[in-house]
């Protein structure tokens, strides 16, 4: 049984470092502090009520308190948890897991594009998705094959309220991921040309999705042309049929290959 226990714990730890990159380093502290005080505890529930609460508990601890001044040392800082500069996580997902770290340049760009809309279209924000974990260039953010060195963020279309005709905050779909806006009659099919690779459109089809929103071409084109003329940023990567359908014409924006996965419910943006 404790062979088990210890395996188990090991494999846990290792799904949370995939996941956060810290948390398991933060679950196996935790589970040693465990160790020292249960002979103290001597109700089963309640054993298990403190393993769950030490670990939540230093877990919260170290990615609020600890963790950004000492990312912010090897050069990557947060994106917010709450909307700071009409800019917020899609997800408050991927802030806790700790997937909205960026370069300070990066992050200081998306604040201004944020504003810039704001002024443009009341109450807009620019809603990020996943950018990069806090530490080491090179460590990956699963599923995605290039954030991991800090410069690249993927950020959200905009969408407009079908029911009120009104523009919206929302997104289709609860992750950003997977709300994707399919080539039409005449555009380049780039997806259809990608099919032998499954991860393309891993996203596509399953996602459940709301029905209540319609994909804002204006504000989009509006964000991405923010970003383009920011001088930081060096690439974004976007589906040639929504390049197309936005009159999208900078060199920034780049044709990505098919090992990696369909941009056509967000645009990348990187440094």
């Amino acid at each position: 049984m404790k062979y088990f226990i210890f395996i188990a714990v090991l494999i846990a730890a290792a799904f949370l470092t995939v996941l956060t990159q810290v948390g398991g380093a933060i679950y196996l502290a935790s589970w040693v502090i465990y160790l020292l005080i249960r002979k103290r505890i001597t109700k089963r529930y309640w054993r298990i009520a403190t393993r769950y609460a030490l670990f939540i508990g230093l877990y919260l601890i170290t990615i609020l308190l600890i963790m950004p001044p000492i990312a912010k040392k090897y050069g990557r800082v947060p994106l917010p948890f709450i909307e700071t500069n009409h800019v917020r996580p899609l997800s408050i997902w991927t802030a806790l897991l700790n997937r909205n770290y960026v370069h300070p340049e990066l992050r200081a760009i998306t604040y201004a594009v944020g504003d810039e809309m704001n002024r443009k279209y009341p109450g807009t924000v620019i809603n990020y998705m996943d950018a990069n974990f806090p530490f080491r260039d090179g460590f990956p953010l699963l599923p995605h094959i290039s954030h991991n060195d800090g410069r690249k963020l993927d950020v959200a279309f905009h969408y407009i309220d079908k029911t009120t005709g009104k523009h919206s905050n929302g997104n289709p779909s609860p992750i950003g991921y997977g709300g994707s806006e399919p080539p039409r009659k005449g555009e380049p099919d780039r997806p259809s040309r990608c099919t032998s690779n499954w991860q393309y459109s891993f996203m596509y089809g399953w996602m459940p999705l709301s029905d209540k929103l319609a994909f804002d071409q204006v504000r989009t084109q509006d964000m991405i042309n923010a970003f383009i003329k920011q001088k930081g940023i060096k690439t974004l990567y976007l589906e040639p049929h929504l390049k197309k359908r936005l009159h999208l014409t900078s060199k920034k924006i780049r044709l990505h290959a098919c090992y990696s996965v369909r941009h056509d419910d967000h645009v990348h943006v990187q440094l």
